[in-house]
């Protein structure tokens, strides 16, 4: 195409660009033009200064806005006032629409608008001081707009949105939340149950009478870690005061009564508990009082609240309720260890003449470092590890006593954290008077019990960490597998493109599947258990002296690398307690396994597979 031909074409396609986009400019300032038209005010949402909603059959609700915009409600109550809402009521009015004016002026018949009685009457001033006057009546006969009247005219037709904007009750136009909470939340909680002091002046009511009893204070430090201050400082229980923050942070009243004749009928006077909060956007505290609970047709449960310096009672949930400290070291963190298990670097154990050492560097797998030097089963590690993170006590000591039996426990476990230093040790000491529990140290350094049968658990000994897998290794990698099974010695080598029998001679596998079934088989070869850590004197009470099976895998990962030997493993007699398990050791290793029956049914049957290489 020629040069000529393009710029042509070029400035064709510029016009209609050019002309497609007047057509939408002239397209939107005419939407904008008929917009504009609709509006029956100019004045900006800003400029809305007072509202007063008078809805059918209830008592108005004015509103004020104040300094730096903020609204309070000054009828039929002084309450706080919810700013989202009466900010879009404010925006509403700005931009109320008149959809079609009906009349130019008010009819002389109210009544057939729904006028003459209206559902809805708003009164609004403006900065300028402006006032106008809106009544609201019935839907018009297709139900899309609703009638709406400006003070003498016109008569107007308005959406449903909008009249819903306005209709507003003062449940909607009042803070209802039980604190001011800002962005960053609630960083100080403090409780205190209350009663009537019995020294008050007989009939004698309010704050005067009441006496507290002992405070109960926690905060949330920087680290965002909540700490018990009072009383006795310590770690606090994270997962109740996180829910306890959250309760009280979210926290929407309802079933608002903001003229009470008597505060007794809802137990506030004197109420049963006392919680002020600090957020970290306000330091001042907000107090509110509880007190009994709602008894009413309430079918969400709550409890009669009042905040502090207001008279309004009200119902939120009942949820928080059940978070409270019912002692004064409730909220002690009861948990053995407080940190995360992935900062747990070392546990050093000890019990009676059981003592080992296991430990990881980093991202390396866990090792037995004391009383040898040797793997350990990653997964028995994370196991023990997760029941020390999940144990938690009853009770709460901030420091040993001697009856505790502390000093010289029956069971310690030492933790270090990381390549800082810090450590922790749980120390388990004598049964509590009770003889239910027994007296444990936290890795902080405080005091709990632990119930009997949780202490059980943690009676163990190196030999739980011991590797249960006995034959581990990758099938692609085996080479070669060697077999002594109830007499009968077997050797099978990995050929070019099958496994060849090398022994017994004159044999074949009928199948290759056969052969498959059996490297499985050895490869997740594990141990049910330890039944001792050390190599028994005497291996015939085993069956080890004469075995039933000896198995072991020769592997290479590349073609003409080293050859690596795995096992062999040695399977003896049965279990007298379980005769479904059988002994067994394994080649390096000095303790003495336990093993699944299965492994021997299973290499039975797959050695029927070994067939004469000659067909009969």
């Amino acid at each position: 195409m020629k040069p000529r031909s393009v710029l042509i074409l070029f400035g064709i396609l510029a016009g209609v660009c050019v002309a497609y986009w007047l057509v939408l400019l002239g397209e939107e300032r005419s939407e904008r033009h008929a917009y504009e038209a609709k509006r029956l005010f100019d004045f900006a949402p800003e400029a809305v200064q007072t509202v007063t909603i008078q809805r059918e059959g209830e008592r108005a609700t004015a509103g004020e806005r104040r300094e730096q915009g903020s609204w309070t409600i000054t009828a039929p109550y002084s309450v706080p006032a919810n700013p989202i809402v009466w900010d879009r009521v404010a925006k509403n009015l700005s931009e109320l629409l008149s959809e079609r004016i009906v009349y130019e002026s008010a009819p002389e018949d109210l009544e057939e608008y729904g006028l003459a009685q209206p559902v809805l009457e708003v009164d609004a001033t403006t900065e300028s001081g402006e006032t106008l006057s809106l009544a609201f009546g019935s839907m018009e006969p297709t139900q899309k707009y609703r009638y709406g009247l400006l003070e003498e005219g016109p008569l107007f037709l308005v959406s449903t949105d909008q009249f819903f904007e306005l209709d507003r009750d003062l449940s909607w136009l009042r803070d209802r939340n039980l604190i001011k909470k800002g962005n960053e939340g609630i960083s100080r909680i403090e409780f205190a149950r209350m009663a009537r002091d019995e020294n008050a002046p007989e009939g004698a009511t309010g704050p005067e009478t009441w006496k507290e009893s002992v405070t109960v204070v926690a905060e949330r430090r920087e680290d965002g870690i909540w700490h018990v201050l009072e009383p006795d400082p310590s770690v606090a229980d994270q997962e109740t005061l996180n829910q306890m923050a959250s309760e009280i942070q979210f926290a929407v009243g309802r079933e608002y009564v903001d003229d009470p004749e008597s505060y007794t009928d809802y137990q506030l006077d004197p109420p049963k508990a006392r919680i002020s909060v600090v957020t970290e956007s306000a330091e001042e505290k907000q107090a509110f009082y509880l007190g009994a609970f709602s008894t009413g047709e309430d079918t969400e449960g709550g409890v009669f609240v009042k905040q502090e310096g207001r008279p309004a009672v009200f119902v939120v949930d009942a949820h928080m309720v059940t978070l409270l400290p019912e002692t004064p070291t409730a909220w002690h963190e009861k948990r053995l260890v407080t940190r995360p298990g992935s900062d747990i670097s070392a546990i050093e154990y000890t019990a009676g003449e059981q003592h080992f050492r296991l430990a990881t560097d980093k991202d390396k797998p866990w090792r037995l470092a004391v009383p040898r030097d040797e793997e350990v089963d990653q997964g028995a590690v994370s196991q023990f590890v997760g029941m020390l993170l999940n144990m938690n006590g009853n009770d709460y000591w901030s420091e040993a006593r001697p009856e505790f039996g502390l000093d010289d426990p029956i069971i310690r476990i030492q933790l270090e954290y990381g390549e800082g230093g810090e450590t922790g040790d749980i120390r388990v000491g004598a049964l509590t008077p009770d003889g239910d529990a027994r007296y444990v140290t936290q890795d902080t350094g405080d005091v709990t019990s632990l119930p009997a049968e949780a202490v059980e658990q943690l009676v163990v000994t190196s030999a739980d960490f011991a590797p249960r897998g006995l034959l581990t290794f990758r099938e692609a990698d085996a080479t070669e597998v060697s077999l002594v099974f109830e007499g009968v010695n077997y050797r099978f080598t990995r050929g070019e493109s099958a496994w060849r029998v090398s022994e017994p001679a004159g044999k074949v596998w009928e199948s290759q599947s056969d052969m498959r079934a059996l490297l499985e088989a050895l490869r997740t070869l594990r141990a049910t258990g330890v039944e001792r850590s050390t190599a028994p004197p005497n291996l015939v009470p085993y069956g080890l002296e004469d075995p039933v099976l000896v198995a072991g895998v020769s592997t290479r990962e590349t073609p003409k690398g080293e050859e690596t030997i795995h096992g062999p493993v040695t399977i003896g007699s049965l279990c007298e307690d379980k005769p479904h398990e059988r002994y067994a050791m394994a080649a390096g290793r000095l303790d003495l396994f336990r093993v699944k029956q299965d492994i021997i049914d299973t290499v039975r049957d797959v050695l029927r597979g070994v067939v004469d290489e000659t067909a009969p």
